[in-house]
């Protein structure tokens, strides 16, 4: 995870989902609804962005998504879920 000022966040979101990942398994959590798109988030797509901030690339899932799939939950993208 590069800025387009070129800093290497790269740390922060991959601390930031193991935290997630451990709050999950702590509280039993079982399934996940996140924001497509995200880098972080993203379940079936993500925002990946050039050092010109151009959009350029948007297949795949975000690290977050990954490493929660990974351990089993479900994982479905916001604009997939209807809400009961």
């Amino acid at each position: 995870m590069i800025s387009t000022n070129g800093d290497d966040f790269t740390e922060e979101f991959m601390k930031g989902a193991w935290e997630v990942l451990r709050i999950a398994k702590l509280t039993g959590t079982t399934k996940a609804i996140l924001h497509n798109g995200s880098p972080s988030c993203g379940v079936t797509k993500t925002s990946i962005f050039d050092i010109n901030g151009n959009l350029v690339g948007s297949e795949g899932c975000g690290v977050l998504s990954w490493l929660l799939m990974e351990n089993g939950l479900e994982v479905i993208s916001s604009d997939e879920w209807h809400a009961p």
